[in-house]
């Protein structure tokens, strides 16, 4: 299991995964974009552009400062969130990961690192 995670999912919430896009980005217009999370070595969901909505989001700079940044915010449903498990039977892991991937109107490609989301369990499973 590991030690640190970037973020969490809880099972059978709505949650928005936040992706700042690189300065090298943040002008560009974004013509193709996929996230694709992977839990277990297999796919779990993915999204396209056509589920995202990029706007600008307040970020706190390494320097302290804070500036407005444009992001890609990717909504999950409830339904998404119960597609992961909350602990694997036979590693014992629970944790998934996220990598976005976009193309621009220039022809650039470009991916994110692996973002570690830790999938926690919840009580009462389900929709609600």
């Amino acid at each position: 299991m590991r030690r640190k995670y970037d973020g969490t999912i809880y099972r059978g919430t709505t949650t928005i995964n936040v992706f700042v896009l690189a300065d090298a980005l943040q002008d560009a217009e974004i013509t193709t974009c996929y996230a694709t999370y992977y839990q277990h070595e297999k796919k779990v969901l993915e999204k396209s552009l056509a589920d995202m909505t990029i706007e600008p989001v307040a970020v706190t700079m390494t320097d302290g400062t804070a500036a407005n940044k444009r992001a890609v915010l990717v909504t999950l449903t409830q339904e998404d969130t119960l597609l992961f498990d909350s602990r694997n039977q036979a590693t014992g892991l629970d944790d998934a990961r996220v990598q976005l991937r976009l193309k621009t109107a220039n022809g650039e490609a470009s991916a994110t690192r692996y973002v570690y989301l830790h999938v926690h369990e919840i009580l009462k499973d389900g929709e609600i």
